[in-house]
């Protein structure tokens, strides 16, 4: 890493830890000198949802991302997704986050046939998606996954995998119902 180029013949222990302020000086969008990989190889760069006001952004190389995926794959495996189950990711796409990517990358892994829902869907599109096709195991967050089990009564998931937010107890409620 560059910004540690000044550190070279230090042992590790000696060296600072990086600061907000630090990465507030070199932010990634205009400076790599905190990135540790060449970017000539390509990956990705995704931001924090920005809950303190002003969102992170951090870089991963394709092969660092498809290993998160893969780690990811093993957990949604072990807590039962199974090859040929039908799957509906509902995360939010775009605005830089990488929650809707990685999971569906780790789905494929998984050999999961994935309806790629996305978060913005409509409560009737949901219900009708999910009663087709069979869904075994929904992916979210979970005050999206609140709002479309209040919006569709009745309808049965195996499965709810989540992340992003806390599941507050009245959420897991309205899940259960």
């Amino acid at each position: 890493i560059e910004y540690y180029q000044e550190y070279k013949n230090k042992s590790f222990h000696s060296l600072p830890l990086l600061s907000g302020e630090d990465l507030q000086k070199g932010p990634v969008y205009k400076s790599h000198k905190f990135i540790s990989k060449d970017l000539s190889s390509g990956g990705y760069f995704y931001a924090s949802g920005g809950t303190t006001g002003q969102p992170k952004y951090c870089f991963y190389s394709y092969a660092e991302f498809s290993k998160v995926a893969s780690l990811l794959a093993y957990s949604y495996e072990k807590n039962g997704v199974k090859p040929g189950d039908y799957v509906a990711n509902l995360f939010m796409a775009g605005n830089m986050w990488s929650s809707f990517n990685v999971v569906q990358i780790a789905l494929e892994h998984c050999r999961a046939v994935q309806l790629p829902i996305g978060g913005n869907c409509r409560a009737i599109d949901f219900r009708n998606y999910i009663s087709k096709f069979n869904v075994k195991n929904i992916f979210g967050l979970p005050s999206l996954l609140v709002s479309l089990a209040e919006a569709t009564p009745g309808l049965k998931i195996e499965r709810i995998f989540y992340a992003g937010e806390r599941f507050s107890e009245a959420g897991k409620q309205i899940i259960l119902k």
